[in-house]
């Protein structure tokens, strides 16, 4: 599967690709990754802008199907990544996720909701551990 795949460094030039990419993950997905995830895609565009962002994004017959990339905080580097459903399970995060260990001079973290087990799994495989537990609060206007 992956050697019919393109990888592509992410580059301010990117930004408009990407963001058809994000756009289309979130109205596909109604689950509670995914439009948290692409809510990080504010944050990865002011990174890109002030050039702290290392990443990738794959394509197959010129259609972006992953992209992951890391960015600089304190003395860390925070992880994303996401791959589109249909190439879910395919070793495709994987692959990203070691390139960017690969490429990363520093620790590298992530955060990821405690029902969402394939990634749990995929992370500790790669070697992550758990440092700690965060809570999330929300309120809302009309309850």
């Amino acid at each position: 599967m992956q050697e019919n795949l393109n990888w592509k460094k992410i580059n301010i030039f990117s930004y408009y690709k990407l963001k058809r990419f994000y756009n289309s993950l979130c109205e596909e997905s109604k689950n509670n990754f995914t439009p948290r995830f692409c809510r990080k895609f504010v944050f990865f565009v002011a990174y890109m802008i002030f050039g702290d962002v290392n990443g990738y994004y794959l394509t197959k017959d010129n259609n972006i199907i992953a992209v992951g990339w890391t960015n600089g905080f304190e003395n860390k580097r925070g992880l994303a990544v996401c791959v589109s459903k249909e190439f879910q399970g395919k070793k495709i995060g994987t692959a990203i996720i070691e390139r960017l260990q690969e490429d990363s001079t520093k620790d590298i973290a992530i955060s990821v909701f405690e029902d969402n087990k394939p990634a749990l799994q995929l992370y500790k495989k790669l070697g992550f551990k758990e440092k700690r537990k965060i809570k999330t609060l929300e309120w809302k206007k009309n309850e």
